[in-house]
Order: structure tokens, then sequence, then C-alpha cells
């Protein structure tokens, strides 16, 4: 018997579509949030930043998606995406605090003044409606970056002072996150303050109380390392001024004997006519 291939070659696309439909019947929407979860699972932030824009090209709407894609997007360093979407879910979520702290730290990477005052109203309200050292920290941190020295001083006193026992992240030079309790982090920031005013005895004091909260504080062991450098390099510089001053002396007290010869000699000559 005979069959036409025409008639062949439906029944092999009928079958395929069949087969397709039983091995593959998961919507574009749960494939791309199964793309997202093993993305995340893999640190693959590129591939989960895509897959999220995909599920919300279908549900625009859902805040739960565009929330992620905010901190996604903050995470990886685009703080402008990320700040956008967070907007738009913080107009809704209005007490949505752990979006509310990374755009705080968001607009104070951004750095620039207008920035860094969002910044501050952000650690500000956290602060007042959350409570904890760690956001007090932060505004004075965000205070001396807009030059309110002083009233930062103030705050990281009252944080030294706290019973409170917290902590927060501090980056290490290799790109990584440390966890520091936040009094080793005042301290540090005591000592910045201290060291800009040219007070050296109370900047030392304090970095030496950092590592002493924290003894594995990285930031707080660089700034030792960069102060001894710096004494090593004044003390040099003392020994090369102290050896300039002391060769310069010896040059004058050399000329003033050779001008004493002169004078001498000239006088033995007039002498002898």
């Amino acid at each position: 018997m005979k069959i036409s291939v025409s008639i062949l070659a439906m029944c092999i696309a009928f079958a395929a579509c069949n087969s397709n439909t039983s091995t593959s019947n998961k919507s574009s929407f749960e494939s791309n949030l199964d793309l997202y979860e093993r993305s995340l699972s893999l640190t693959d932030y590129g591939t989960a930043l895509v897959a999220l824009n995909m599920m919300l090209l279908e549900d625009s709407t859902n805040m739960e998606y565009t929330d992620s894609l905010a901190r996604l997007y903050m995470r990886s360093g685009n703080f402008d995406a990320g700040l956008s979407l967070g907007k738009r879910v913080m107009a809704a979520e209005e007490k949505n605090y752990s979006l509310m702290e990374l755009m705080a730290t968001a607009y104070e990477y951004k750095g620039d003044p207008p920035n860094l005052t969002k910044s501050y109203r952000n650690y500000k309200k956290l602060y007042e409606e959350v409570g904890g050292t760690k956001y007090l920290l932060k505004m004075a941190q965000v205070g001396m970056l807009q030059g309110s020295f002083d009233a930062a001083k103030k705050k990281l006193e009252e944080v030294v002072a706290s019973p409170d026992v917290a902590y927060i992240e501090s980056p290490k030079s290799d790109g990584s996150i440390q966890m520091i309790n936040v009094k080793s982090g005042a301290y540090m920031l005591l000592a910045n303050y201290y060291f800009n005013e040219g007070n050296e005895k109370e900047g030392v004091k304090s970095l030496e109380q950092a590592l002493k909260v924290e003894p594995d504080y990285e930031a707080a062991r660089l700034m030792v390392q960069r102060l001894q450098q710096y004494q090593q390099q004044q003390a040099s510089m003392g020994q090369q001024q102290a050896y300039q001053q002391q060769l310069k002396a010896e040059q004058e007290k050399a000329r003033k004997l050779a001008e004493y010869k002169r004078k001498e000699a000239e006088f033995m000559k007039n002498k002898q006519k």
C-alpha cells in the first residue's frame, strides 16, 4: 500500500507537534521564571535580568518582579534603571524597607549632592521607622560626604555609646563584602574625622578602637598601613631636612673659615709692605 509523500509529511509534522506539546507545555512566563531562578542560583545576573524583563513584558503590573528587577539592576551597578523601577515599587509599597535601604545605597554611590540628599532622607526614614544604629551610622557617613562633619561626629558618638549590637556591610579591596560591627565602622569614620581635623593622636586612638572591636576589618587595617607609610615618609623627610641643614651649616662654616683665611692673608701681605 502506497502513501503519498504529502500525507506522510503531514503525519510526521502532526506527530512532532504532539511531541513538543507533551514535553513542553509550560507558558513562556513559566519558562522565563525557571530561567530566572536557575540563573540566580548560578549567580548569572545578566541572564536573570533578561528573564525578568521578559516576564515583565507579559505582566508589567507585577510589583514582586519589578522589585526583583530593580534590585538586580542596582546590585549590578545600573543605578539609574534600578532607581527608576524602585520608585515605581515604593509608590505602591511605601514600607518596603529593604528596597528603600538598597535605593539609599544606590543614591549614595551616585555621589552628587542631589542624590546624597535623597540617600540621607532614606536612611533618616529607616532610622525613624525601623530603628537601629546601622542607619544612624549611614546617616553620619552620608553627612560627612555632604560636608556636615560636626553633625556626623555626634551621630558617630551615639553609635559608639549605644548598647545595640548590629552589623553592616563593608566592601573589601578584592570586590567582596565583609560584615562588620557598626561600632567598628563608627570608630573608622571618627578616625577619618580626626585625621581631617589634623588631630592625629585622636585619629590613631579611634583607628585602634575600630580594630579592637573588629580585628579583621580590612579597611581599618589598610588605613593603618597607609598611616605607617606616611609616618615613615615624614621621618625620612625629617632626616633629609636634618642632613640638608647640617650640610648647609658645614658649608657656611667652611665659607667663614675661607673668608677668615683670605682676610688674614691680606693682612699679612699689607703688613709686609
